[in-house]
């Protein structure tokens, strides 16, 4: 065989070589499921705590405006109580 013909066959690989790739794109290849698993679980707590606390400034919101018509209506209470306290002096 010549030179020219042994540059122009295409390479070979040794067997040991074939398997040792395909056992390190299958470790790799588990890597990133694993991965991708764990940045699904992460992503699924986040969301998680993100409806806590859209549910938990629902719940202060309403809080703050019952409490502002309880702030009003002892304005209205103590006016009342004021104006009769006048009209007995």
């Amino acid at each position: 065989m010549t030179d020219i013909q042994r540059l122009m066959r295409p390479p070979r690989f040794k067997r040991e070589v074939g398997w040792a790739f395909l056992l390190a794109l299958g470790v790799q290849t588990a890597g990133a499921f694993l991965w991708a698993g764990a940045v699904s679980e992460r992503l699924a707590d986040v969301e998680k705590r993100s409806d806590a606390v859209e549910l938990l400034l629902e719940r202060t919101a309403r809080l703050e405006e019952q409490s502002t018509a309880m702030r009003a209506s002892l304005d209205r209470i103590e006016s009342k109580l004021d104006r009769q306290k006048t009209n007995r002096e």
